[in-house]
């Protein structure tokens, strides 16, 4: 596995921060890889305590007693995976990937949010959480859904699936308020190498 020069470890990259990409990144991180989980500004504030969300309106956030502190610049990414935390980011994943050269992408963001970009033959494995990634092509790897896999055989046939409720994501994740009350804000990127900037987690954890 490829090493970046400033820690010995290999880098891994996940792309949202709800409960699946947090338990992605949780599990990577316990295998000793050095995970940065990148996401949108302003993410969506559901189920407390089952997800890093936290590092983006607080600056830092746990999970089974692993720790996950927000990077408001590129830059200190490196010095956050040195201190065997997660890095929280909301910088653009092509911008972080090649800055530190992953040997993984996960792609839990859910079908909705991550647009048709491919990631396959961008970092040496790219994985995709969920409906809609064709391994071989977008992907190298597909992984159900957890909420997929439960609902096995209940599922109905194609062109009969309910509509989702007013306000309810696709990712399972509806819609969202931040910690003062207020609806939680989609923004566009600006660019692979900008940064998005958040309104709480305008600087690195301590």
């Amino acid at each position: 596995m490829a090493m970046h020069a400033s820690f010995p470890r290999p880098v891994a990259i996940v792309l949202g921060c709800g409960d699946v990409g947090s338990a992605v990144a949780l599990a990577l991180h316990q295998a000793g890889l050095a995970v940065v989980l990148a996401d949108e500004a302003d993410p969506s504030w559901h189920r407390r305590g089952m997800a890093f969300t936290n590092a983006w309106y607080v600056g830092n956030a746990e999970l089974e007693s692993e720790g996950a502190c927000f990077c408001a610049s590129l830059k200190s990414i490196p010095s956050i995976l040195a201190r065997r935390m997660i890095a929280a980011t909301t910088w653009s994943w092509p911008g972080v990937a090649a800055a530190l050269e992953p040997e993984i992408l996960v792609d839990a963001r859910g079908r909705k949010r991550r647009g048709a970009e491919a990631l396959r033959g961008r970092v040496p494995h790219a994985v995709g959480i969920g409906a809609g990634f064709v391994p071989g092509e977008s992907v190298d790897l597909t992984i159900g859904h957890p909420e997929e896999c439960l609902r096995g055989s209940e599922r109905e046939p194609p062109g009969q699936e309910h509509e989702a409720g007013a306000g309810q994501r696709e990712d399972g994740q509806g819609e969202h308020a931040d910690p003062a009350g207020e609806p939680g804000i989609e923004r566009e990127g600006e660019g692979e190498d900008h940064a998005i900037p958040s309104r709480t987690a305008s600087r690195d954890c301590a």
